[in-house]
């Protein structure tokens, strides 16, 4: 789970399994404990190189009630496999090896390179993960890269773009005293009260932003932590905002909004006294609707649903989007799956049956891009 982040006998499994399909693999750690699984199978010919991704860190499973059956067991019902990261993200690894698997249980061999990047802390932003592996100059020499999607893609849709992600974790300070002399204190959650409905004004501005590619802006307050004991006045509190950027917003003024917020409060109220710190998540992308991957994707899932799926970006963000923003590549995450999306919700399950086609899918896909030549035994 992440946090805290125990990804590493989730990494040894897998590592043993491709070993088994033929591929080269390596356990690099960005963080202790915590391997990034990045296996290759070389093909004939070296080209094109197309890496394919997925993440092994899942959220935990919140509270247990909420879940009608055991969020690990993997219970299989029916077409239901139940579980936490049944959806995300574990949905992925699976269906990328089987594709593999099957391509090579009927003799053939791949011409251009195939590479997998399993990697960890996706949850929080990939700062552990995949991000310092591109800035240490890993992938560089792949041409496009497939994002494992999961969620209700339905297969009508091929996704090469996201929104972005900012934070903003902003602690407003008070005076701490006991409650029978709180005329010499200052209450910080109070203030910070005010500031929760400044801050949703500007939220309710930006929810109706809407980019022709990616869909809306988003902007929420979704954590609020104070106090310390029931007959202390609170002397912090501390305010978290999520923003969704889109690709045609600028970050700086995006924190502008919120710094003019916080500048109004203070000018209001000569008592009003902040800190803010901004964490950067993954960047805005466009992406490259042209792509060569885009369009063996879309041949891929007409040949299995009999309708050419369309291209669009999501309002989501991952670090899928560093790919795109630091090598200048495409990128595509495309399903075929019924379930509704559950990543994140209690009672996650994905479909065997959407597992299947996706499987399809892929193998179609590694056989177009790649090439394939007949294995000589």
């Amino acid at each position: 789970m992440n946090p805290p982040g125990n990804e590493e006998p989730i990494a040894r499994f897998l590592d043993e399994k491709l070993k088994n399909l033929s591929f080269t693999t390596e356990l690099v750690e960005m963080d202790k404990g915590r391997p990034n699984v990045i296996a290759k199978l070389s093909g004939t010919t070296g080209r094109p190189r197309l890496l394919c991704y997925s993440h092994t860190d899942v959220v935990p499973p919140g509270d247990l009630e909420d879940w009608s059956e055991d969020p690990f067991s993997g219970k299989i019902d029916g077409d239901k496999i139940w579980g936490r990261g049944s959806q995300d993200h574990k949905f992925a690894i699976p269906v990328l090896m089987t594709a593999i698997k099957a391509i090579q249980d009927v003799g053939l061999r791949l011409k251009g390179d195939l590479i997998f990047a399993f990697v960890v802390d996706e949850e929080m932003g990939g700062h552990k993960g995949f991000r310092p592996l591109l800035e240490k100059g890993y992938f560089v020499d792949t041409d496009a890269m497939i994002y494992g999607a999961t969620g209700a893609l339905d297969g009508k849709w091929i996704y090469i773009g996201s929104n972005g992600a900012r934070w903003y974790r902003i602690t407003v300070l008070g005076k701490s005293v006991h409650t029978s002399k709180l005329e010499k204190g200052c209450n910080a959650i109070v203030k910070a009260a005010m500031l929760v409905l400044a801050l949703q004004e500007l939220a309710d501005k930006v929810n109706r932003k809407v980019h022709s590619h990616t869909g809306s802006a988003r902007m929420s307050v979704n954590m609020v932590r104070g106090g310390e004991k029931e007959n202390v006045v609170p002397g912090r509190c501390i305010v978290t905002v999520d923003r969704r950027v889109t690709p045609a917003e600028d970050y700086e003024e995006v924190t502008g909004e919120i710094q003019t917020v916080l500048n109004r409060l203070k000018q209001e109220d000569p008592e009003f006294r902040f800190q803010m710190e901004v964490t950067d998540g993954p960047p805005p992308v466009e992406g490259q609707p042209d792509s060569e991957i885009v369009k063996v994707l879309q041949d891929a899932g007409e040949a299995i649903l009999g309708v050419r799926p369309k291209v669009r970006g999501t309002s989501g963000s991952s670090d899928r989007a560093w790919y795109a923003s630091m090598l200048k590549k495409p990128i595509a995450f495309y399903a075929i799956t019924k379930a509704p999306p559950l990543a994140h919700a209690a009672n996650e399950y994905a479909f065997i049956s959407d597992l299947v086609n996706t499987t399809k899918a892929y193998a179609i896909t590694f056989i177009r891009y790649l090439g394939v030549e007949e294995e000589y035994r």
